[in-house]
């Protein structure tokens, strides 16, 4: 434990601030793009996987879909916790369709 003062102090409040800067190449809090769909179709033709009508996904905390034609339909989890200005405690429900709900909210919040 430390007190935040001295070295030990110092390192861990530079370690803090620069977990806050979004690096260049950090997929978190990035939306679905082109780039994201082109490496959702490899992983998915590289592994083998049965062709798919939607890939769910919840790494980057953008609770957000893309119904596509022609292809799988996307749709990313959300962020169960406060992360800047991303909404947060969301969840995928799949049902007769696929939407996006947040905690304690009736309505879906995607689409």
């Amino acid at each position: 434990m430390t007190d935040g003062k001295g070295v030990i102090g110092w390192i861990v409040r530079r370690l803090y601030k620069g977990s806050l800067k979004k690096k260049p190449n950090a997929m978190r809090g990035s939306e679905i793009d082109e780039r994201m769909i082109g490496d959702m179709e490899r992983y998915l033709r590289l592994s083998g996987a049965p062709t798919s009508h939607w890939f769910i996904y919840g790494h980057t905390h953008v609770p957000e879909g893309r119904k596509r034609e022609g292809g799988f339909s996307i749709v990313n989890t959300g962020s169960w916790f406060r992360d800047r200005d991303i909404l947060h405690n969301t969840y995928v429900v799949i049902d007769d369709e696929v939407v996006i709900r947040r905690l304690g909210e009736p309505t879906p919040c995607w689409p």
